[in-house]
């Protein structure tokens, strides 16, 4: 869904991208430049060799990957085309606004560029609420196209659909705003 949802054309950064596999998935849909930043601290099983090591067993062309924050993204305004991230927002832990890192991603996404986040946007232990999620979006320039919870678009059997699991995921995906 997320491959699909955020297009084929343009610059990509997977925001959260642990062991590599949305990216990988992404550059096998359609040839162009990949970035995968992920905090891989010691305590998470994934690492960035581990990434580096799945880009080489799939045979894609060269992802680049680094180190880093989604609170704190170490690129230049508006230097994507496409952003997505798949249940990262919510494991941010040096801010306590995890909005942070949704406005941080929509910062470095160009002017008509597309975005697709899939997070527990509608976990009261994370957010304050998807209309929260939403307005934040729409304040850092974002337009949003869908938002839909993640058991609407699929069937999540036990124990997927729990709460705890991913009962209050939502995905969501638009465009930024053109200047106008």
């Amino acid at each position: 869904m997320i491959v699909d949802a955020v297009g084929r054309t343009g610059r990509l950064l997977d925001i959260g991208c642990g062991s590599g596999q949305l990216l990988i998935r992404c550059a096998k849909a359609s040839p162009g430049e990949y970035y995968g930043l992920d905090r891989w601290g010691e305590d998470w099983e994934y690492s960035r060799a581990q990434a580096e090591r799945n880009v080489v067993l799939e045979g894609v062309p060269e992802l680049h990957f680094v180190q880093g924050s989604a609170s704190c993204l170490p690129f230049d305004d508006g230097q994507m085309q496409r952003v997505v991230s798949c249940l990262t927002f919510h494991e941010v832990r040096d801010v306590e606004d995890k909005t942070v890192g949704i406005t941080e991603a929509l910062r470095v996404l160009a002017a008509g560029g597309t975005f697709v986040f899939l997070d527990l946007f509608d976990d009261p232990r994370s957010y304050p609420g998807r209309e929260h999620v939403l307005e934040t979006i729409e304040r850092a320039g974002g337009e949003i196209e869908s938002a839909r919870a993640l058991p609407e678009l699929l069937e999540l059997r036990f124990p997927l659909g729990l709460g705890k699991v991913l009962g209050h995921a939502v995905l969501v995906a638009g465009t930024k705003r053109r200047a106008t």
